[in-house]
């Protein structure tokens, strides 16, 4: 048989690895919360991608200065993988 130290002692562990439970899933919640947040940036940053590739590829006047003129006539794909590029 135990005695009351010993069953305090359990308590008090199951107590700890309670909280600690506790505050795993505290810090779980937020990484998804997080996680949905980044998911709404990116989809707000890919369709002003999409807007300015769109406009791009629809506004040539302004492309035939200097670098620009050779890539007068990129489509609107073409100017997304264009801007995606890591120089």
């Amino acid at each position: 048989m135990k005695t009351v130290e010993e069953l305090e002692k359990e308590i008090n562990n199951v107590e700890e690895t309670l909280n600690n439970l506790k505050t795993k899933v505290e810090e779980f919640e937020f990484l998804e919360e997080y996680a949905e947040t980044l998911e709404i940036y990116c989809d707000q940053l890919e369709k002003a991608l999409d807007k300015a590739c769109e406009e791009l590829h629809s506004n040539s006047a302004w492309c035939h200065y200097g670098k620009m003129s050779k890539k007068c006539g990129l489509s609107k794909e073409e100017w997304k993988k264009e801007l995606m590029k890591d120089d």
